[in-house]
């Protein structure tokens, strides 16, 4: 008779396996149709036209993803195209440089960012973008990488106290979630372990 047994570590191993394996808010767009899908059902698509290659693109690739999940609005889309992969793209959309941000509302090229000056900067002048075209509530302003001047917040001074302690009322959220899930989960082994 083969027994397995359910231990807390191996079930924290498990949700842990779960919550990495959600879906990431930005969609690799690996060709046209999908492209065309995600503009067709997202108020405002922020596109990242990057290279393998290239340097300020992978050096912009956290700062785009966290602002991507910062952005709690469910009518804003995020997308990365390698311009090698989806050329056609590119042309179409006139991008002769990457990294190249453009945004598209109701599916029409509303503006664009060419570069990377530094990623601090790079939040900035996505948040103020996004906040500039979302339908709905502005996108949370992600604070400025360690060491590095602080970020004019682009949705107005006076909201700026409202994000203090964001990460911490998040994570100690998070943090009750995960102990009320543990208690669930020791319940359940406690009631299989009675069984036997």
């Amino acid at each position: 008779m083969n027994t397995h047994k359910i231990t807390p570590v191996s079930l924290v191993f498990l949700l842990s396996m779960m919550m990495n394996s959600a879906a990431a808010p930005v969609t690799t767009i690996k060709n046209d149709a999908a492209f065309h899908d995600l503009l067709n059902n997202k108020h405002l698509v922020v596109a990242k036209f990057e290279a393998a290659y290239c340097g300020p693109c992978k050096t912009s690739k956290k700062p785009f993803g966290q602002v991507a999940s910062a952005t709690t609005s469910s009518d804003v889309g995020f997308a990365v195209i390698d311009v090698d992969v989806s050329a056609d793209l590119a042309k179409q959309y006139n991008v002769n440089s990457v990294p190249t941000i453009i945004f598209f509302v109701k599916g029409a090229v509303a503006d664009r960012i060419t570069g990377m000056e530094s990623p601090a900067d790079f939040k900035n002048d996505l948040n103020a973008k996004i906040a500039q075209y979302s339908s709905d509530a502005a996108p949370a302003v992600v604070p400025a990488a360690e060491g590095s001047e602080p970020a004019e917040n682009p949705m107005g001074a006076e909201q700026q106290p409202a994000a203090e302690g964001f990460m911490e009322k998040i994570t100690g959220f998070l943090a009750g979630i995960f102990k009320a899930i543990m208690n669930i989960f020791e319940g359940i082994i406690n009631k299989i372990k009675g069984l036997f």
